[in-house]
């Protein structure tokens, strides 16, 4: 939650910083493959693009969607 504070309120390099971090702590606490690890990577694919930095934006971006179908199918609107 504070990751996406720092992004709403733009301050993305902190917000990448924070991030980054809750992805090593999700996947550690609760595995690689957690809906919640999936959400937090969106959240930095966002920033990352914000920071005009796409081609990681594209790959943590495509990560999170890979992992998000895997928990809600290809038919949910999350």
């Amino acid at each position: 939650f504070l990751g996406h504070a720092y992004q709403s309120n733009g301050d993305y390099l902190q917000a990448k910083k924070v991030l980054k971090r809750g992805v090593k702590i999700g996947e550690t606490h609760f595995g690689i493959n957690h809906v919640q690890v999936g959400k937090t990577l969106t959240i930095l694919g966002i920033t990352y693009s914000s920071l005009h930095q796409h081609e990681k934006a594209l790959e943590t971006l495509q990560r999170s969607f890979n992992l998000l179908k895997l928990h809600y199918g290809n038919q949910h609107s999350e």
